[in-house]
């Protein structure tokens, strides 16, 4: 899905392993499709300062 692809990349998200054949096809006959494991680095700063829950 390139669109949620783009959308994980724009928030700073990076594959960093695939995992071949992981889903079936969409029409259950076809090949299966590759999965992606994506991970974003560790926020600081200015905005991990913003996303605090200060409530408790």
């Amino acid at each position: 899905n390139t669109g949620a692809i783009a959308l994980y990349r724009a928030e700073g998200f990076v594959p960093v392993a695939r995992r071949a054949g992981y889903y079936p096809a969409a029409d259950g006959a076809g090949a299966r499709e590759d999965a992606l494991v994506l991970r974003r680095g560790a926020r600081s700063g200015a905005a991990f300062q913003g996303s605090r829950d200060t409530s408790a």
